[in-house]
């Protein structure tokens, strides 16, 4: 599993770095005479300190700037590799050619053409190259109804998804006519036609399979109404329309996609969410109930399910909006630290989260309740009995996000839940002179290593990302959430210097212990070259530039990972050229 930043991150990263260039600068730069004012890891080379350490791996990226004449040029990613001292590297853009299309409605629709979200998933062999842009999306436009988007060459999975028309009864649900829908390697892009000529693509619905039966609670026998049901696959997307079962029945039916019948699905139950009439502040919670498909068709037929759940009448609401079988929860959020200007309460969002147990093979189910806590820090909500991970973020960033279990068995009344002021990692850069002197205005990012949740589990707490910049003394302390971080300093390019990273996660607790980090800006390996058109000649000019290291650590279950993490950032010139100065002896990582 790898998590790339380099696209998401670009603009950010950009912008810190502009930030830097544009700041008044203070502290040493990278300039020499001889060797000896490099220090003994570099040489003086065309009157700056370079590295000795001949190679250093990384991954460069160039986006094309936002104009008409480039829109034709996709994002590009070279390979992770080796950067030898005194090497050049071209980047040469992907060509990329519009694909416009329209959405069909089966026939007989009163409708001929469909409003919806396109998007583009690439699937061929070459997919999970590093230089590839994996995916793309497009929306139909509300008047001509018809989508355009610019691909690179390649094979593309499409996933189509309605949008859903508004309710007729202003207190009715949106209503989706048509199921998502999937089309396998259905578009190959190339360029064998014109190229400057739009690729026509058109996609048409076929008509939808049926599927329906009884929601029916199967202790008392009778079915369950208002009930939403839909059809999801296995990381929890819809494959289906989404309905509504009956009062009184507990009858429902929904559509799907023939596509979408021959892969992994589950049908899932859940009520809809809904609040009390009183309480403290906003508060929602819903039931998901999910039957794999195989554990819910026996004859294979879509039609005429009798699906039985114990204990589904729980779900019904009541006149105050709370479900028939929910206890009331009346509980608070509190500084576990307190300024003596402010008061012990804390406003927060709280989420509940607790699985339903001992549940026939391919069933899973789980209860989540959503609170926010007024300015007392007090908060109302409801759950179904059970044990529950609570999950809390402050709005005050200077306290950190919370973690903590709760068993409820009949009401709960007066818990508190307490939440501990963010952790201060404090640092300092140094310039890697044989002074050691102190390096002022560097941009500090503190870069979570977060893991993902199972699909149906609690959601983990995910660690903010944090920035800031060293004064005039090359310190700087930031507030951290509990979790691991890789701390990267970069430095403006004005000074000559190489970015820094920690060379393992900074563990960061709540348990008083403050974490300390030195870094060190080295002399860079100057990497030169062009950004060029995908003529592989002509020069691209202004397109951004980064440089990212490819950083692996191990999450908690014994997978490696691992993160792609900037450590230059700049703008090519009108020539398409730029100069990359980076780290050396950044690993070969797998």
């Amino acid at each position: 599993m790898r998590r790339s930043l380099a696209f998401a991150s670009i603009l950010t990263a950009t912008a810190l770095s502009a930030c830097s260039a544009l700041a008044p600068f203070v502290g040493p730069r990278n300039a020499c005479s001889t060797d000896v004012q490099c220090g003994a890891e570099a040489s003086c080379v065309e009157a700056r300190c370079v590295a000795r350490q001949s190679s250093t791996w990384v991954v460069l990226a160039a986006t094309p700037a936002n104009s008409n004449q480039q829109r034709a040029f996709a994002p590009t990613t070279l390979a992770h590799q080796e950067v030898r001292a005194g090497s050049t590297r071209d980047i040469t853009l992907a060509r990329a050619r519009e694909v416009r299309g329209v959405v069909r409605a089966p026939a007989g629709s009163a409708d001929a053409l469909v409003n919806a979200n396109v998007r583009f998933v690439r699937s061929d062999a070459a997919a999970n190259d590093p230089g590839v842009v994996r995916f793309s999306s497009a929306s139909s436009d509300e008047a001509t109804q018809g989508f355009s988007v610019f691909l690179a060459e390649g094979q593309y999975d499409v996933f189509v998804e309605p949008r859903p028309v508004a309710p007729t009864n202003p207190m009715g649900m949106e209503v989706q006519s048509l199921p998502p829908l999937v089309l396998r390697g259905a578009l190959t892009v190339d360029f064998r036609m014109d190229p400057a000529l739009p690729l026509p693509f058109g996609i048409s619905y076929s008509d939808t399979l049926e599927v329906s039966g009884f929601i029916v609670d199967r202790d008392a026998g009778a079915g369950v109404g208002d009930l939403l049901v839909r059809i999801v696959d296995d990381k929890g997307a819809p494959l289906s329309t989404r309905g509504q079962t009956s009062t009184g029945s507990g009858a429902f039916r929904i559509g799907l996609a023939p596509q979408g019948s021959a892969q992994r699905w589950s049908l899932e139950i859940s009520s809809a969410e809904s609040a009390p009439t009183t309480g403290a502040a906003a508060t929602s919670a819903r039931a998901v109930y999910r039957i794999e498909r195989d554990a819910l068709l026996s004859n294979g037929e879509l039609t005429g399910l009798q699906v039985r759940i114990p204990g589904l009448n729980r779900l019904a609401r009541t006149t105050e909006g709370a479900c028939v079988g929910c206890v009331p929860i009346e509980a608070s959020v509190e500084r576990a630290v307190r300024p003596l200007d402010e008061t012990a309460g804390l406003s927060a969002s709280v989420f509940m989260h607790g699985s339903l147990e001992d549940l026939p093979a391919g069933h899973h189910a789980w209860f989540e309740a959503y609170a926010r806590s007024d300015a007392r820090g007090a908060f109302t909500t409801f759950v179904l009995p059970g044990n529950y991970q609570v999950n809390i973020t402050p709005e005050d960033e200077s306290y950190a996000l919370a973690l903590s279990t709760l068993r409820v068995s009949t009401m709960v009344r007066g818990r508190t839940f307490t939440v501990p002021l963010k952790t201060s990692v404090n640092g300092v850069v140094r310039a890697s002179l044989p002074n050691a002197s102190p390096m002022s205005l560097v941009d500090i990012e503190a870069i979570p290593l977060n893991e993902p949740a199972p699909s149906g589990s609690a959601p983990a707490l995910a660690p903010r990302a944090q920035t800031g910049r060293t004064d005039g003394a090359g310190a700087f302390s930031l507030r951290l959430d509990p979790g691991r971080y890789l701390i990267v300093a970069r430095p403006s390019s004005a000074t000559g210097f190489a970015a820094a990273l920690t060379a393992q996660p900074v563990v960061v607790t709540t348990d008083g212990a403050t974490p300390s980090v030195s870094l060190s800006v080295g002399a860079p390996i100057a990497l030169r070259g062009r950004v060029l058109a995908p003529n592989q000649f002509d020069p691209v000019a202004a397109a951004s530039v980064q440089a990212f290291a490819r950083v692996p650590y191990t999450l908690s279950t014994g997978t490696s990972s691992s993160v792609d993490v900037s450590m230059f950032s700049a703008e090519a010139d009108e020539d398409g050229e730029f100069e990359a100065l980076l780290p050396a002896g950044l690993p070969a990582a797998n």
